[in-house]
């Protein structure tokens, strides 16, 4: 498993850094540990220290530090049958299945 540095700054929702550390656990902890230590005073800096098999599957299980906010609300309405999409509040959604029905 490769081990991944993330930097994210949480206001801007801006990836900062994704750093491949290889499959060294402890090496990966250290550099993680020096990071913080950097950051501690910035609460708008999180780092954080991932373990995945590839970089695509970083990309599925932890999608919030790689997508924007609408391209994450597309995918929980494409997942999640009845979510509202982009754009769209969940009672438009119940208004579009009701106006369908009386058709």
């Amino acid at each position: 498993m490769i081990q991944y540095l993330i930097k994210y700054r949480r206001s801007t929702r801006e990836l900062l850094q994704c750093e491949n550390l290889g499959s060294d656990r402890a090496l990966a902890m250290n550099r993680r540990l020096n990071e913080e230590r950097a950051h501690k005073d910035n609460p708008d800096i999180e780092i954080v220290l991932l373990t995945a098999s590839s970089h695509e599957a970083l990309i599925q299980t932890h999608a919030r530090y790689f997508k924007s906010v609408p391209e994450l609300a597309a995918a929980l309405a494409a997942a999640v049958p009845g979510f509202p999409g982009p754009g769209e509040t969940r009672l438009t959604k119940v208004k579009s299945r009701r106006n369908r029905r009386k058709k």
